[in-house]
């Protein structure tokens, strides 16, 4: 079940993603965060296990965004990441406002 949707939502990563870094649709289910994007064709979904830390934050009303880190990288299904690789990202949703 869908508890949340926002369209018009701008993601980001770190470190930087293809997946995360576009406009889409942002969705808060019972089980996972969903993110996908439209015109790019693509997204991802996050099990709530993965995410360590999350928060609203921001410094002005302009910045105000929903913050996330995870125990994991975004990338392609398969991708083999270096044994010495840190596995973590930080993800911002900034939300349209005026939803």
């Amino acid at each position: 079940n869908v508890r949340f949707a926002a369209a018009d939502a701008r993601a980001a990563s770190d470190p930087a993603s293809e997946h995360a870094n576009s406009t889409g649709t942002l969705s808060i289910c019972d089980h996972q965060l969903v993110f996908y994007s439209e015109s790019a064709s693509r997204g991802f979904a996050i099990d709530y296990p993965s995410i360590v830390i999350h928060a609203a934050s921001g410094e002005s009303p302009d910045d105000t965004h929903l913050y996330c880190q995870l125990d994991c990288l975004l990338s392609d299904a398969g991708d083999e990441q270096p044994q010495d690789a840190e596995l973590l990202t930080e993800l911002r949703f900034y939300l349209n406002q005026h939803q």
